[in-house]
């Protein structure tokens, strides 16, 4: 994350660790990523068991406004189907004047899943970030050994 100590990341848990089974697409609450230059997705998907679906997919949205229509644009996580503990990374820069953000979902034909999504904001230009998430602690930097 470019060198940056946890109060300089804004963490977002855009889907709490569980079991999820999905028949349909499905998206998060909407999110202002205002403030940051860069996102990263962070999908961790344990057991999907559903290769003929397609498996898990993962894909950002975005919206000008907190209730507008989102719309998916590029920033997505193909597929994960079948093993255990299959971690996915995308990152996209927020170069948009679209400022409100969901994660959608879906698990290509309802499979179990264990499933959690997180998404860390980082340049942000309010330095160390005001607040983070309500589900998540930042705890201070351990400097040195």
């Amino acid at each position: 994350m470019q060198g940056f100590s946890g109060s300089y990341i804004k963490y977002i848990t855009a889907l709490s660790p569980g079991t999820s089974r999905t028949a349909a697409s499905q998206e998060t609450g909407a999110s202002d990523f205002s403030g940051f230059e860069f996102a990263t997705i962070i999908a961790v998907v344990g057991s999907p068991n559903n290769t003929a679906g397609g498996g898990w997919i993962t894909c950002a949205l975005r919206s000008g406004t907190s209730n507008g229509t989102f719309s998916a644009f590029g920033a997505s996580l193909p597929g994960m189907s079948t093993g255990s503990r299959q971690t996915a990374v995308r990152s996209f820069a927020l170069d948009s004047s679209a400022n409100w953000y969901k994660i959608g979902y879906d698990s290509s034909g309802g499979a179990n899943a264990n499933v959690a999504i997180l998404v860390a904001l980082q340049r942000g230009r309010n330095a160390p970030v005001p607040t983070q998430d309500s589900h998540v602690l930042v705890y201070s930097d351990v400097l040195g050994g």
